[in-house]
């Protein structure tokens, strides 16, 4: 038996190679409008020849980059490209959402830090994006702004992180402070979008807009503050 599934038009089965095909229902998402979905089959060809089958796949796969060049831009010193697999969630376009929120993976923003590492930010809708030493091991759901450390000689991913909660985020600046930990400004859609020490609470349902600071390094030690029933 050969299964497909078709955008807008659910699972198909067909018993005989590939020559005839019958719906079965549909477990994949549908299209909807102001929606589009990464990965898809659009049409399925009989062939005349028994088992041989063609289709017609929309890949809108995105995958950030970051290429250092020679001072004389001559030569490229190291290249790399930092995504994880296709999301086949639908996409959701929202009116005021910059453009690099409708991709899959998109390095938006770099900087380097007084050691020379490379910082990038951007969005990923990946569940496997890689990670390491993260502050948010996982996907908050749909796109999540990530933050990653590349060493200076391009050689090592020392930290990258997901950022975000169950709706649309996307990191859209980045820097490092003299400690070497990052801070990152972007704009997020998620109503459990990850707080801590808020100055101001937004409902992330509106666009809203944020600034987090990562420590990758351990945060100096809160005061000790002696008050009327003792230390604490």
């Amino acid at each position: 038996m050969l299964y497909a599934a078709l955008l807008a038009d659910g699972m198909f089965v067909s018993g005989d190679q590939g020559r005839s095909w019958t719906p079965i229902g549909s477990p994949v998402p549908h299209f909807s409008g102001g929606a589009s979905i990464a990965l898809s089959v659009n049409a399925l060809i009989p062939s005349a020849t028994p088992g041989t089958l063609y289709a017609i796949v929309q890949n809108t796969q995105t995958s950030a980059f970051l290429t250092k060049l020679s001072p004389d831009g001559s030569t490229i010193v190291y290249s790399t490209m930092l995504h994880g697999h296709a999301s086949m969630d639908p996409v959701v376009n929202f009116a005021v959402q910059p453009a690099e929120f409708a991709v899959q993976n998109v390095a938006a923003a770099v900087a380097l830090d007084r050691a020379g590492n490379i910082v990038v930010a951007g969005l990923t809708r990946a569940a496997d994006f890689p990670v390491a030493n993260p502050a948010q091991g996982s996907s908050g759901g749909r796109a999540d702004a990530f933050v990653a450390v590349i060493s200076a000689d391009g050689s090592t991913l020392t930290y990258a992180t997901y950022l975000g909660g169950s709706g649309d985020d996307g990191a859209l600046a980045v820097t490092a402070d003299a400690q070497g930990n990052l801070v990152v400004a972007g704009q997020t859609w998620s109503g459990d979008f990850p707080v801590r020490n808020a100055v101001r609470m937004g409902t992330g349902r509106f666009g809203d807009a944020f600034v987090a600071r990562l420590w990758r390094n351990a945060p100096p030690p809160r005061p000790r503050v002696r008050g009327l029933f003792g230390q604490r």
